[in-house]
């Protein structure tokens, strides 16, 4: 019985200590680049008010409801591209799948996957 929490005992090191690798990795080189809202600094939002109030988008091609869900990610929809060529529809076809490409390009806002699928595509 002493073999088993010892072993128990050492297993559990062994995850927190990669748990803590992971962390700093996740840290430090930021791959999903969400260490900025831990300090405190807040995504610059494209969605700015006209004249009668209603929401305007900075780009182009994204209507105000695919301009706030972007806005929401942290995502500013300003430094997007404002024209799609050929390839990154097709990047975005491939990425999402073709429902759900011409749903986006129809005008339905983007979820969390769909940006980080088609991220690549920008």
């Amino acid at each position: 019985m002493k073999k088993f929490f010892k072993g128990l005992f050492i297993f559990f090191e062994v995850l927190f200590v990669i748990e803590i690798i992971a962390l700093a990795y996740f840290w430090f080189a930021d791959p999903l680049g969400i260490v900025k809202y831990f300090n405190g600094e807040s995504p610059a939002h494209a969605i700015v008010s006209d004249a009668a109030g209603d929401a305007v988008s900075d780009n182009p091609l994204l209507n105000t409801d695919q301009a706030a869900a972007l806005s929401g990610l942290g995502i500013d929809p300003a430094s997007l591209p404002t024209e799609i060529d050929a390839s990154m529809e097709k990047c975005l076809t491939e990425a999402v799948g073709q429902a759900r490409a011409k749903e986006i390009i129809d005008g339905v806002a983007p979820t969390a996957v769909d940006f980080f699928k088609a991220k690549d595509c920008l």
